[in-house]
C-alpha cells in the first residue's frame, strides 16, 4: 500500500514538474516572436525600412511572428480544455481525397517561403469518415509542425497517403527527417514529451502530438508512429458508409 502511495506521489510530482516546465517554456517561446515584432515595429517607426521592399520585408516578418504566437497560445488553450475534459467535437461526414487536397493547398500558402515540400500520394476517392473538420485540421497542423521543428534536414519532404485497412481508413504522414529514438517511439504521444536530446534543443512544449492522440481517440480512432526513413505517423479512423448519418456530439 505504501509503495503504491509513494509511486502515485512520484507520478504526481513528475507531472507537476513537467507542467511547470511546459508553462515556462511557452513563456520563453512567446518572448522570441514578441521581441522580433517589437524590433520590426521600431525599425518601421525609426525609418530603417526606407524602401517599399524593406517595409514589405519588415511587415512580413512581423506577420509571421504573430502566427507563431497564435499557435503557441492556441496550444495552451487546447491543453487547458483537455485537462478539464471540455473539448467539444462537432462531427460531420468528409470525403478524404477532397478534404486532404484542400488542406494541402491551404497549408502550402502558409509555407511558400519555407524549404518544405508536401506531396499527396495514392489517395482513393469516395472514402468517407465522420470527423470534426476543424479538429482534423488541428491534428494535421500539429503533425506537420512537429516534422518541421524536429526533422533536422535542409529540404523537408512530407508525404500524405491514405489506404483502407479492415473497416478503417489509414491516414499516413511520413517525413524524411531524422526520426525518433526507437525506445522513445511509445512515448511521443504523451504529455510534455521531449525525450530526445535533439528535441530538447528545440523550442517546444511537448503538447503537439499529445493533442493529436487525444483528438484522434475522441473521434473513435487510434494513432501510432514508427521510424521509416524519417518519422511516419499513422492515424486510423472508422470508414463511414456513403449514406451514413451526420452526427454532432460533445465530449
Amino acid at each position: 500500500m505504501q509503495k503504491q502511495i509513494t509511486e502515485a506521489n512520484a507520478e504526481k510530482d513528475s507531472y507537476e514538474k513537467a507542467r511547470v516546465e511546459m508553462v515556462a517554456g511557452i513563456s520563453h517561446d512567446l518572448r522570441t516572436p514578441l521581441t522580433a515584432i517589437r524590433g520590426t515595429i521600431k525599425g518601421l517607426k525609426d525609418g530603417v525600412a526606407a524602401t517599399p521592399e524593406l517595409r514589405e520585408t519588415f511587415l512580413d516578418t512581423a506577420y509571421r511572428r504573430t502566427i507563431e504566437m497564435d499557435r503557441l497560445l492556441e496550444r495552451l488553450f487546447y491543453f487547458s480544455k483537455l485537462e478539464t475534459g471540455n473539448m467539444p467535437l462537432f462531427l460531420e461526414k468528409i470525403e478524404w481525397s477532397e478534404y486532404l487536397e484542400d488542406y494541402v493547398k491551404r497549408y502550402e500558402l502558409l509555407i511558400e517561403n519555407e524549404s518544405v515540400k508536401i506531396k499527396i500520394k495514392d489517395i482513393k476517392k469516395g472514402v468517407f469518415s465522420n470527423v470534426d473538420r476543424e479538429q482534423m485540421k488541428r491534428i494535421l497542423d500539429n503533425i506537420l509542425e512537429n516534422s518541421k521543428k524536429y526533422s533536422e534536414t535542409d529540404q523537408l519532404e512530407i508525404t500524405i497517403n491514405t489506404f483502407e485497412e479492415h473497416e478503417s481508413v489509414v491516414l499516413e504522414i511520413a517525413d524524411n527527417g531524422c526520426g525518433v529514438s526507437e525506445d522513445k517511439i511509445p512515448q511521443i504521444f504523451e504529455q510534455f514529451f521531449r525525450g530526445d536530446e535533439s528535441r530538447n534543443r528545440k523550442e517546444g512544449n511537448g503538447l503537439g502530438l499529445y493533442i493529436v492522440k487525444y483528438l484522434v481517440d475522441a473521434m473513435g480512432g487510434s494513432v501510432d508512429a514508427e521510424n521509416s526513413n524519417g518519422l511516419t505517423i499513422r492515424i486510423r479512423l472508422p470508414i463511414l458508409d456513403e449514406c451514413g448519418d451526420l452526427d454532432e456530439c460533445k465530449i
